[in-house]
């Protein structure tokens, strides 16, 4: 399982990201977001996280910025990404060892 984060974590760093995907991704996000406009408690949520760091965006401006995403900046930022921690998850008790 760690080889293959570590093998997508290279493609990624090596640009390797079809724009169609990441326009899959980017959609994904968006909706996420609007769908979330209907949650009382993720607006409340949204707001004091802008409060405490003040970095709030509107939807509009986050979708702005969203847009602008590039596979360049996709591989920028992975390149600066290095993995920490592993984590092993199980299916429940039943599954246990």
């Amino acid at each position: 399982m760690e080889a293959i984060v570590q093998e997508q974590l290279a493609a990624l760093q090596a640009g390797q990201l079809e724009a169609q995907l990441l326009a899959e991704v980017k959609a994904s996000l968006l909706n996420a977001r609007l769908s979330a406009l209907d949650s009382p408690q993720r607006l409340l949520n949204e707001r004091l996280s802008a409060q405490l760091t003040h970095a709030g965006l509107s939807v509009a401006q986050w979708q702005t910025a969203l847009a602008a995403v590039s596979v360049a900046d996709v591989q920028r930022v992975a390149q600066r990404v290095h993995l920490q921690a592993t984590y092993c998850l199980h299916g429940g008790v039943a599954d246990a060892d």
